[in-house]
């Protein structure tokens, strides 16, 4: 079936009227009609007024929509043959043609079940599918086009099963669609007076299935296990590769997690089950509980039936929480737990205790209590233990401060002024991971806005650990260290003229040409990425606020080198950039597995100069490289990479690489005396053999680990943090401890990290 065409659509909500569908200015008259059923379904009628004859691909003169028994129809005053044809879900279509237009003339649509067509969906791996979504085709027979929503669409139920009435005796075609897979065709032929059912089996669908266990090995009923579909780099909203993976920019990834996770709870035998999605599908999997513990993240694929998550066992928190001024125990307070999960424990006790069980994978507690300043605990390391005394936690009661904002130059109160208190020591220490400070700054942050008189008033802060920063639009930012000996603050606003302040960038050729691009603008100090599509001579404007900037250009033709400008009030700074047109890979990758996405960047040492959007087998091209030794780096969703060097010139402007990942070996073991961390380890094999590829593997919390689609031959091992995107080559001038391995097809590997 057909959607119907555009010139029809722009038709249709021009001319829409009492929900028919009819042309403009053409006279009409009203036919009454009924519907009658031999089953009990309440579903929808669509009811298509066709003129003249009905031929193959025929547009229809109206659609109408009916939901009760009786229903009125506009049809067009025309001496030709009207046709009017009702769809109904579970029904036989219906085509009558309207030969009586005499007035209270009616028409009766009788619809009948007909031939029903039934069975359950599979996946390649022998599991019943819910929410597969069907459309059916008759393959004789003459097809209309008609509106989208009046396409009629079933659904599996939650146990896998299907029942499609409606059908007469014909050939037809299914088509089944899921999230993750192909869609599917199946052919059919129905059959009057025969049992229509089967069962159909998707050729590309497998599950992820496990087991949530504790400790000991006993299962975990009602965990929740997360997971998301795990490709080497993100993509934004509109399919385009996310320069945050180098400005550091987490919209794209973020809303690439919101449309990619997905998560289900574990059974009273603890399993689990995902998918179904393609072969080879990466994912990234975690459990957690309500009632602390919690999983790192594991990376495993498709077709995988046999994945277990272990819970951690949990770490019992002491502590009494006191006034720090009074000494007197703190009744009421919540204690919030920062880790893999986030969690949030109420406390009301009378003498102040803390009492609680938290993942030992935490690495940070804050306590909360009205009217006082937060108490933060970072850096924790409970991996090892059982009980952790925080002993006596004082609050600071504080102290509310006030004062008035006003604009320096006119001395006139300024209204919506957000100022921020943040306790200094919590923004310089970073922890061993940099969210650390923003989590810590978020919440030790005290904020508030002036009023009609620029009054405010903020707290509860500690004085002598605090400062504040006060933001106003069109004035500069000003940062104040509160006095322990003043309780009242004036603060004036000096406006900001962002008119006298600009960016003049122009995007050029070496040889002077202008050329077309978009202008990336990054403000050091507050991290704004502004990207800007410049005019068609390679110039933009772009007014700025005072501070640092590194601006750089990316266009069709190739990337030009950051430049960086210290821009001060009233200032214009021009910047040239200079974009190298010359120089051109050229490429084929081969040997991808199914769902395999590959990633193809070029390096020019360890700096970044190109790189595309996920490919797949086949071929690529890259413009605009410029000159000199460089390296094309392949990273693939299976967590596989192969690395490539080519020299351009202006003797060479094109350079051609064979990417071929024809590895099917796989390394697997377990590395003993390994201690879970807070952040995930992984474990790398590092290919010897110049152009041989190298794979990696998340270290499971007992050490277990897995590295598929190796090559045959000797290999590096090192073992490090996810964090580190790719892996080295082997001629690196520093080197981590590595060990040896030797891969020939499935081979086990066991290190001991206790042995020197």
């Amino acid at each position: 079936m057909k959607h119907i065409s555009q010139p029809l659509i722009h038709m249709i909500f021009s001319c829409l009227v009492a929900g028919a569908l009819p042309l403009c200015g053409e006279e009409t008259s009203t036919i009454k009609g009924r519907i009658v059923s031999d089953h009990t379904d309440d579903e929808v009628a669509w009811l298509g007024v066709f003129v003249g004859r009905v031929e193959q691909g025929i547009e229809a003169w109206s659609w109408t929509s009916v939901a009760t028994k009786q229903f009125s129809l506009e049809i067009p005053d025309t001496k030709e043959e009207i046709t009017l044809i009702a769809l109904r879900k579970n029904s036989v279509p219906i085509t009558t043609r309207i030969t009586q237009r005499l007035p209270n003339s009616e028409i009766t649509l009788e619809f009948e079940r007909g031939q029903v067509f039934s069975g359950l969906v599979l996946s390649t791996d022998g599991i019943a599918v819910p929410d597969a979504l069907f459309k059916v085709r008759r393959l004789d027979g003459t097809s209309i086009q008609i509106p989208s929503e009046a396409e009629l669409e079933w659904t599996t139920n939650e146990d896998g099963t299907f029942s499609i009435g409606g059908l007469v005796e014909s050939s037809y075609e299914v088509h089944v669609a899921l999230t993750y897979v192909p869609k599917e065709s199946f052919f059919i032929q129905i059959k009057d007076g025969e049992d229509n059912q089967q069962d159909l089996v998707l050729a590309d669908a497998y599950h992820l299935k496990g087991l949530v266990v504790d400790q000991s090995g006993e299962a975990v009923d009602g965990a929740t296990v997360n997971s998301f579909l795990d490709p080497p780099m993100w993509k934004d909203t509109s399919g385009n590769l996310v320069l945050g993976a180098e400005m550091g920019n987490a919209r794209g990834y973020l809303e690439f997690h919101r449309k990619n996770s997905f998560s289900t709870t574990s059974d009273s035998k603890g399993a689990f089950q995902l998918g179904p999605f393609v072969s080879g599908q990466g994912l990234k999997v975690s459990a957690s509980h309500t009632d602390g513990r919690a999983t790192n993240d594991v990376k495993v694929f498709s077709e995988n039936h046999d994945v277990t998550l272990v819970l951690s066992d949990l770490v019992e928190v002491l502590g009494t929480v006191v006034d720090a001024k009074t000494g007197v125990p703190i009744e009421q307070f919540t204690l919030r737990v920062r880790g893999r999960v986030t969690s949030e424990i109420e406390h009301a006790d009378a003498s102040g205790r803390i009492s609680a069980q938290i993942d030992p994978a935490a690495w940070g507690i804050v306590i909360f209590a009205p009217k006082y300043v937060p108490y933060f605990k970072k850096d924790l390391k409970l991996d090892s233990l059982d009980l952790y005394d925080l002993g006596i936690v004082e609050l600071d009661p504080g102290t509310y401060m006030s004062g008035q904002v006003y604009d320096l130059q006119s001395r006139q109160p300024v209204e919506g002024v957000l100022l921020e208190s943040w306790v200094r020591h919590h923004l310089e220490d970073n922890g061993p991971l940099g969210e650390h400070s923003l989590i810590s700054r978020f919440e030790s942050g005290v904020r508030t806005r002036s009023d009609v008189e620029g009054e405010f008033s903020i707290g509860p802060v500690p004085l002598d650990e605090s400062y504040l920063k006060v933001e106003a639009h069109g004035y500069k930012s000003e940062e104040i260290v509160f006095d322990p000996h003043v309780s009242r603050f004036e603060i004036g606003l000096t406006a900001r003229d962002a008119q006298n302040t600009k960016i003049v960038a122009r995007i050029q050729t070496a040889s002077g040409e202008p050329i077309r691009g978009d202008v990336v603008i990054y403000h050091v100090e507050e991290s704004r990425y502004p990207a800007i599509r410049p005019m068609r001579d390679g110039g933009y404007e772009y007014l700025a606020y005072p501070g640092t900037y590194k601006v750089w250009a990316v266009s069709s033709q190739g990337r030009s080198k950051t430049v960086d400008v210290n821009l001060a009030e009233g200032q214009t700074e021009e910047v040239v950039l200079v974009v190298d047109p010359s120089g051109r890979l050229r490429g084929t990758i081969t040997g991808l597995k199914r769902a395999e996405d590959p990633f193809v960047t070029v390096l020019s040492g360890n700096n970044l100069v190109q790189a595309t959007g996920v490919v797949s087998n086949g071929s690529f091209a890259l413009e605009g490289i410029g000159t000199g030794l460089f390296t094309v780096r392949v990273q693939t969703s299976m967590n596989r990479q192969l690395e490539q060097s080519f020299e351009l010139s202006k003797d060479i402007e094109e350079a051609f690489v064979e990417i071929a990942f024809e590895g099917n070996s796989r390394l697997h073991g377990k590395v003993t005396s390994f201690i879970s961390r807070d952040r995930n380890s992984q474990i790398r094999a590092i290919g010897k053999e110049k152009g041989s590829i190298s794979g990696w593997g998340d270290l499971l919390d007992d050490g277990s680990f897995e590295i598929r689609g190796l090559s045959d031959g000797e290999y590096w091992i090192e073992i490090g943090d996810e964090r580190e995107i790719g892996i080295s080559s082997s001629n690196e001038e520093s080197e981590p401890v590595r060990y040896e391995a030797v891969v020939v097809g499935d081979t086990e590997l066991t290190i001991d990290l206790a042995s020197p």
